[in-house]
């Protein structure tokens, strides 16, 4: 892992960050991102401008969400927090915001190409 860090031209703090890195300022050879990354690379690159890998094995990166009680009593939101997090959770949010992490909506393969992993075993 020390030898892939140190040949990195520009350690961005996401993905999003790297993808422009990447792509619109043209640093680096290749780029190392969050699967979801992929599809929103595609849509506003083209799908046919990058080669898109996933290994056969991956990480499963969960995006974090934080209610902070002192904002929602302050706000008085609590009923538009929690309907938003029940959303988040549902089928319904999870198609939008996290296809890729939620068995109810898990493709019938996690990945692309070879050696991809059936959702049933994916991380």
């Amino acid at each position: 892992m020390a030898r892939l860090i140190k040949n990195v031209e520009v350690f961005d703090i996401g993905g999003r960050g790297a993808t422009t890195t990447f792509v619109d300022r043209g640093l680096g050879d290749v780029l190392i991102s969050f699967e979801s990354e992929v599809d929103n690379i595609r849509k506003q690159y083209g799908a046919d401008k990058y080669e898109v890998i996933v290994p056969p094995v991956d990480i499963l990166a969960e995006f974090p969400v934080a209610w902070v009680d002192k904002n929602v009593e302050k706000k008085g939101t609590e009923k538009a927090a929690k309907a938003y997090l029940n959303y988040l959770w549902s089928s319904r949010g999870a198609e939008n915001y996290h296809p890729l992490q939620l068995p109810c909506v898990r493709q019938e393969s996690h990945g692309t190409g070879e050696g991809a992993v059936p959702a049933d075993q994916a991380v």
